[in-house]
């Protein structure tokens, strides 16, 4: 047989077969692959902690504060049913021992950010333990966004499978398995974008299901209902997204408005409501009130902050600009991140969308488009202007060095865009590749080459899943150490190793204020030992440091222990 038909014969054999048990292996390769951080050695291997006489798992080390934070809450509330976590120093230094991204309400250490994540993934989980022994615990706890990653794919082929043919919902499947933000997001496991998209395209294919299919009145009003609540869950897992999830859900309804009327609105805002007393109930469990929030400053009672007073914690701006353009709208900003991260970090990613781009350009001047990418090409335009302006126009970095990295947390704000953006690229690769022999052994040539463009970019020297690896390998190693070398009960000032001292140590995680120092007296002063473990100080900060400890009578003593640039001393009194 000709090799250029039994090539054409394969790659239609592939396109239109490419469903069923194929998918499903595609779903376990790229779960297995998404969970390389925590293979060789398996979590299992850690060494296990006793607290109360009673054996537990050991607390996983994780690279950045925001994950670490939701690791130690869902861990507290699967093992202990507990929503906040106690701290032994409150009545001594009130609202200052505490790691980065928690805060302190009514005397309990509480999660700054969006605890939706930690509900979910921690109710999951405590149900999950009472099948299996505990030391399970670590295993399923870092599974479940590597399993959302690997299934989100098969959502997106249903999804997509609606609106072109099975060609393109099958490349846009494996173009969003190897999409490196998508790859390096569904490996690092508490994180919570990857969960907010899931359930995106979990409400998307329900809308649209429910829309498509004939049901008598009350299996419609379920399917109603669970649309809005899965819309609900989305919104619930991270709020400040309501803008552009509300805005495709409603163009989602729109595009099928006659599929559905007015009655089919009630249960769907039945299930938003669930939803939204899921969150009001959520928040008065960490923060005491329904609208309560970490991200604004506890009172002096130490009560927790209100979503009311948000905008006084960004500049005092009104509640309407805080859900909006919260960071202001700086152009220089969002074309130096445009630049940062949709340019440079997305490698041949970029020029595949720019080239796609191109190709719908050519179908629209030539008449034969199709409509459908048309909208979804309009839906990605509208979705990445107002995602660079809202979180483009906010300069900041993640490391200590200033340097944009595929860890940088710019990279799953615009997950969204990633998203979105492999449908365009696999309807061009896909109607390309129909005009002959050369032309579909260029498409499969540009998935591998777009494989290999995202291991290089997933597997970078700076935050990729190698380097994370090997840095929290180290950790272990300092968290080991330390805790054979310091009292249990000690205090550890420093700015950047909360996220794997905590919680063997409590942590101060600020030394230039005044009343940083005064808190240290005050341990100091109770017989509480106080090590600071920081990098080598500038001059100024040398001197600054020395007048802080001078006035509260205070000294530091030689270096104890070194590693990675952190030098441990421990501050004595004079």
């Amino acid at each position: 047989m000709d090799f250029k038909i039994m090539a054409r014969k394969f790659y239609q054999y592939i396109l239109k077969r490419g469903s069923g048990a194929g998918l499903v292996f595609l779903v376990a390769i790229f779960f297995w692959i998404y969970l390389f951080l925590y293979r060789n050695p398996s979590v299992t291997q850690l060494p296990q902690v006793e607290q109360n006489g009673e054996k537990l798992p050991a607390y996983l080390v994780l690279n950045q504060p925001d994950e670490a934070v939701n690791y130690w809450f869902i861990r507290a509330l699967a093992l202990g049913s507990r929503t906040g976590i106690p701290l032994e120093l409150q009545s001594i230094v009130p609202q200052k021992i505490h790691p980065r991204s928690t805060t302190i309400v009514d005397d309990m250490l509480v999660p700054i950010g969006f605890p939706g994540i930690i509900l979910l993934y921690g109710s999951l989980l405590s149900v999950l333990m009472r099948a299996v022994p505990w030391y399970w615990f670590n295993v399923l706890a870092v599974s479940i966004t590597p399993l959302l990653g690997a299934l989100a794919p098969l959502l997106l082929y249903v999804l997509t499978r609606r609106f072109f043919d099975r060609s393109v919902a099958l490349v846009s499947a494996v173009l969003l398995w190897i999409q490196p933000a998508w790859w390096y997001y569904s490996s690092r496991p508490f994180q919570h974008h990857i969960l907010l998209l899931f359930l995106l395209l979990c409400t998307l294919n329900a809308c649209a299901y429910v829309c498509t299919r004939s049901f008598a009145r009350g299996p419609r009003a379920v399917w109603w209902l669970v649309t809005g609540l899965l819309w609900g869950l989305t919104l619930y897992i991270r709020p400040v997204e309501v803008v552009w999830v509300s805005t495709l859900m409603c163009a989602f309804l729109y595009a099928y408005r006659a599929r559905w009327d007015k009655k089919d609105l009630v249960p769907l805002a039945a299930g938003l409501c669930v939803a939204g007393a899921i969150f009001l109930a959520t928040n008065s469990l960490y923060y005491g009130t329904p609208f309560g929030t970490g991200y604004v400053q506890p009172n002096a009672a130490g009560q927790a902050g209100t979503v009311l007073a948000s905008s006084a914690g960004l500049g005092g701006r009104g509640i309407l600009s805080v859900i909006t353009l919260p960071f202001g709208f700086h152009p220089a900003n969002i074309w130096y991140n445009f630049k940062a991260y949709a340019y440079h970090l997305s490698g041949l990613w970029f020029w595949f969308f720019f080239a796609s781009i191109g190709y719908l350009i050519y179908e629209w001047r030539a008449k034969i488009i199709n409509r459908r990418i048309v909208w979804c090409a309009c839906a990605l335009g509208a979705l990445g202007a107002y995602l660079f302006a809202y979180y483009g126009s906010w300069m900041f970095f993640d490391n200590i060095i200033h340097t944009p990295s595929i860890g940088s947390s710019y990279m799953r704000y615009f997950l969204p865009i990633a998203l979105l953006s492999v449908v365009v690229i696999a309807y061009a690769l896909v109607r390309v590749g129909r005009n002959g022999f050369v032309f579909r052994a260029g498409v499969a040539l540009a998935v591998v080459l777009l494989s290999l463009s995202s291991y290089t970019i997933v597997f970078a020297p700076l935050e990729g899943l190698a380097s994370i690896k090997h840095t929290v390998e180290g950790y272990y190693f300092v968290r080991e150490t330390l805790r054979e070398q310091l009292p249990v009960n000690a205090v550890v000032v420093t700015r950047y190793a909360d996220k794997y001292l905590f919680p063997h140590f409590q942590t101060l995680v600020s030394w230039s204020a005044e009343d940083d120092w005064q808190a240290i007296e005050k341990l100091r002063a109770r017989g509480v030992s106080v090590f600071w473990y920081e990098v080598p100080m500038k001059e100024t900060e040398k001197n600054q440091v020395a007048q802080f400890l001078s006035a509260n009578h205070l000294r530091m003593s030689p270096v104890l222990f070194v590693w990675d640039g952190l030098e441990l001393r421990e501050i004595v009194k004079q």
